[in-house]
């Protein structure tokens, strides 16, 4: 091949290369996807919101709130409302399951002299007057519900939990 040709040819596939390139550049800014999230999180898939569980009393015992269908979602938003009355504190557990038969708690684990320990996470919230926090949660399953209790004195305490979805 001559030296013309082969310039010619080194032309032609680096135009192909660019053409290419450009293209997936173009589909990765116009196509909502993984290239939009912020923290792996895609800002643009939040829907409304749904309740979890309804304003409420807080019991000193974990009481579940509904189950939700994580199946569509890789997280969801928790924004959990708190009237304190005389509460000290609000409980939480995480229950992911795969079947919504068997259920399973979010665990933790600690590791002492070569022994790791397994146990349940209590995620807590100490009180100061009535708050509002925002949680999100990854979804390891295809159902997800929360274990809630109150501790302290219950008198006039209440708790409501909504989520949205998260893709």
């Amino acid at each position: 091949m001559s030296w013309y040709k082969s310039r010619q040819l080194y032309w032609f596939c680096f135009i192909v290369l660019f053409l290419i390139a450009a293209g997936v550049l173009y589909a990765a800014i116009t196509t909502p996807n993984s290239f939009h999230n912020i923290d792996g999180w895609a800002s643009e898939t939040f829907k409304g919101s749904a309740l979890m569980r309804s304003a409420a009393i807080l019991t000193n015992a974990y009481v579940n709130t509904d189950i939700i269908d994580t199946s569509a979602y890789s997280g969801i938003g928790l924004y959990i409302d708190i009237t304190q009355g005389s509460l000290a504190s609000l409980e939480y557990q995480v229950w992911n399951s795969f079947d919504n038969v068997n259920w399973f708690v979010e665990a933790t684990e600690a590791i002492s002299a070569a022994t790791i320990t397994d146990t349940a996470v209590n995620y807590t919230i100490t009180l100061s007057g009535n708050v509002k926090y925002f949680k999100v949660l990854p979804c390891y399953g295809a159902y997800i519900k929360l274990a809630v209790k109150g501790t302290g004195t219950l008198t006039a305490s209440s708790c409501t939990i909504s989520y949205v979805g998260v893709r």
